[in-house]
């Protein structure tokens, strides 16, 4: 769900930038070893900024807050709302402007359309349409988004009010991210050395 963080975090390479979206479409290595070499890293690296979010005490602070509402539901909760405070905060990460980083988004995903997994190829157009990336900016966009997730999933939980409770909290939330995004910048980096350096292409293997 938080696809401007993973798109940022490909550091401006093609493939690696649609491995890192396409991750959450993929399940298990299903098809995986068919694909590019450089979009198998970028899978690879989405899965180990996952596990570094899902552990970090930070993150963990900003799910507790949420867990009693909204249950196994709130890690997927805070994924959108660290999308809309990296938004408001992008020039602190970017000297590149929003709109413009997500104008190359788009025409990266347009270019490598063949490659992208079905469900993605289906999303693309309403993502280019509303623009998704930059509506992410404005409280509207994530209470949009919420919307659209709480249609998706089947649960008695009302997660199409979840933006309520990051008005509520935006403060916390705020300080809490920004403590916790340059350490995921910093990990991502020396991850993709890493993996640059032992990549080992799929053949039905996990990583």
């Amino acid at each position: 769900m938080n696809y401007l963080a993973h798109v940022y975090l490909s550091f401006g390479d093609e493939e690696r930038m649609i491995g890192n979206l396409s991750a959450d479409f993929i399940k298990g290595n299903q098809g995986i070893a068919e694909l590019p070499i450089g979009i198998q890293k970028g899978i690879q690296l989405h899965r180990h900024i996952d596990t570094f979010t899902d552990s970090h005490e930070v993150v963990k602070e900003s799910k507790r807050r949420l867990y009693t509402l909204y249950s196994k539901y709130a890690s997927i909760i805070v994924d959108i709302y660290y999308d809309h405070l990296l938004a408001i905060n992008w020039s602190n990460y970017s000297n590149e402007s929003l709109e413009d980083f997500a104008q190359k988004t788009y025409q990266t995903l347009e270019k490598h359309y063949d490659k992208l997994p079905p469900k993605l190829q289906r999303r693309l157009p309403s993502m280019m349409e509303h623009n998704w990336l930059t509506g992410y900016q404005e409280m509207k966009g994530i209470a949009t988004t919420f919307h659209f997730f709480a249609k998706r999933v089947k649960t008695t939980i009302d997660i199409s009010k979840a933006h309520e409770q990051l008005e509520k909290d935006l403060k916390l939330y705020n300080d809490e991210f920004n403590r916790y995004f340059p350490k995921l910048i910093r990990f991502s980096q020396q991850t993709i050395i890493e993996i640059e350096e032992s990549f080992i292409p799929r053949n039905g293997k996990k990583w």
